[in-house]
């Protein structure tokens, strides 16, 4: 995927939960489910979603950040009704890295549209490229910086982190669908090292 940077979008992956919204054909939220189990795909690896109930109380950042979505215009993202995912962040969800004072659902639409690093496949996309724009130069925290009030990229850099990056093409497989790759600084060995 990373030889092919021109046809790649590199988009802000956000930390938070992942949250799937069944949406009926006026685009009504019907049903919320969140990975329950394992990590990754439940086709492969047997985890379940579980459903959230739609007015449960002690659930109810769950229905903020869905109502949030809709203020924000971000549902407009989502092209057709059915299962859309998304990233659920805010005060009860990882430690609230975007200093949210709401829960806001963030549908992946949005995100492959607004929240992508348009310098992308401008450069060398090579390990040592990608490792040196990941600790080196640090990556813009987009969707912090655009949840407060569009502030400087340093200020942002000094206020908060990017967990990484999904790397997205977008003709996806005629088999496995969507081709998408994650990217983490952490994962490189370098991170770990006292120098790193």
């Amino acid at each position: 995927m990373f030889d092919e940077a021109t046809d790649v979008l590199a988009v802000e992956k956000l930390d938070g939960e992942n949250v799937a919204v069944e949406f009926d054909e006026s685009f009504t939220p019907t049903s919320i489910h969140r990975r329950d189990g394992a990590r990754g795909d439940p086709s492969k690896n047997g985890y379940d979603m579980a459903e959230v109930p739609l007015w449960d109380e002690d659930e109810s950042h769950y229905t903020e950040g869905i109502a949030n979505a809709f203020g924000r215009g971000w549902i407009d993202y989502i092209e057709s009704p059915g299962l859309a995912w998304g990233e659920l962040v805010g005060p009860r969800l990882q430690g609230n890295r975007y200093d949210l004072d709401k829960h806001y659902w963030v549908p992946f639409a949005y995100a492959r549209e607004r929240l992508v690093y348009e310098s992308y496949g401008e450069y060398p996309t090579g390990y040592d490229a990608l490792r040196d724009w990941f600790l080196e130069q640090e990556l813009n925290p987009l969707f912090y910086r655009k949840m407060n009030g569009g502030i400087p990229f340093d200020q942002a850099k000094a206020e908060s982190s990017t967990e990484g990056i999904i790397f997205t093409h977008p003709e996806p497989d005629r088999i496995t669908g969507p081709r998408m790759a994650k990217l983490k600084p952490t994962m490189f060995p370098e991170y770990h090292t006292e120098d790193g």
